[in-house]
């Protein structure tokens, strides 16, 4: 007895180490050389593939941000019709905090462009703390009593981002001393970085059916479980959005995605509801204070030709709907200006 007491104690003592050091350690990228890294393979692979590698004149126009903007705008319906050269470097689960990093480390803050970049409400919900809807970037950046704000009573759900940071930072590591390469689907490259999806669901079966965004009364898409939009979340994409704006040299559109109209219709004044309408006016009125950032809300403002046909779910256009959609955010670019024309909002 007195044996296993004394293995249980060094057992325990020992496990208590270990998870300190990689605390330690992932809490502190930059005891790994990784203070500059950017955590997402996504990201990267695009812009070493479609910006770095590539000859004669770097893309004037650059498409960032999360799904909604990864599989729903196409560079290439744009350089048919105009001179300018786009990319997509946006990633499922995009954030600004991703977005900056990966800027910082190519030096493409210091360049001259227009990003366009999808800004979806899930980032700035206080109850988006788990794997795929927080990233590591946006964990590193709060500090420790922001975190037990956020996970103090969800244990289970900072283990799995526990687990995450753990797993992305040594990756990241591994792939800084070249054991690991960074991989992406070529056809996707070849698309300049567009990921069209096909497919369409059923208006009326969602209609009929709440299985898609709710469980036992309760919502559970995650982000929307928040009781507010002002929180720990919206105040590090606050400062993520400052940073931004000190690349004096670059321009950036935001813009809150369309919905289908079956979605939009059957959660109008809703709990749902009522967060997009709240992170819409947020920005809107956050970038009104930096004047080379606008916004551009698709919730609200409805785009007819995108009918629920054009959506492969309720929220995420399908390749036709992007198709139309590419085309509408065109138009909007010409009327602001010439695309290309890096100083567009000075018209």
């Amino acid at each position: 007895m007195a044996k296993f007491i004394i293995n249980f104690i060094q057992f325990t003592v020992i496990s208590i180490v270990v998870v300190a050091a990689l605390l330690l350690i992932v809490n502190n990228p930059e005891k790994l050389g990784l203070l500059g890294e950017v955590f997402n393979d996504g990201i990267e692979a695009k812009i070493e593939s479609l910006y770095l590698n590539v000859d004669g004149e770097k893309p004037t126009i650059i498409i960032a941000g999360d799904s909604r903007a990864e599989r729903q705008i196409s560079p290439s319906i744009i350089q048919a019709q105009t001179d300018t050269k786009i990319i997509n470097i946006a990633v499922s689960a995009g954030d600004l905090s991703t977005l900056i990093k990966a800027l910082k480390k190519y030096n493409i803050d210091k360049t001259t462009g227009l990003f366009i970049i999808s800004a979806g409400s899930f980032q700035i919900s206080d109850a988006s703390i788990g794997p795929g809807y927080m990233s590591i970037n946006v964990l590193n950046q709060l500090t420790l009593e922001e975190k037990y704000s956020l996970f103090g009573n969800h244990w289970k759900i900072a283990l799995k981002m526990l687990k995450y940071q753990i797993r992305g930072t040594l990756k990241s590591y591994l792939q800084k001393i070249g054991l690991f390469k960074k991989k992406y689907p070529k056809s996707i490259l070849d698309n300049y970085g567009f990921n069209g999806i096909t497919g369409n669901f059923d208006p009326e079966e969602l209609e009929n059916s709440k299985a898609y965004w709710e469980r036992n009364g309760e919502i559970k898409i995650p982000w929307y479980k928040a009781t507010k939009t002002d929180g720990i979340r919206w105040e590090n994409f606050k400062k993520n959005l400052f940073q931004l704006s000190e690349m004096r040299t670059i321009k950036f559109i935001f813009y809150q995605p369309p919905v289908s109209p079956a979605w939009y219709n059957l959660t109008k004044n809703t709990k749902i509801d009522q967060i997009e309408n709240q992170f819409s006016l947020q920005l809107k009125n956050e970038i009104l204070n930096y004047p080379n950032i606008m916004f551009w809300d698709f919730y609200n403002t409805k785009i007819t030709v995108l009918k629920d046909s054009m959506y492969y779910d309720p929220m995420h256009l399908n390749k036709n709907g992007a198709e139309l959609f590419t085309k509408h955010i065109m138009n909007l670019l010409i009327n602001l200006g010439s695309p290309s024309n890096t100083r567009i909002f000075d018209n």
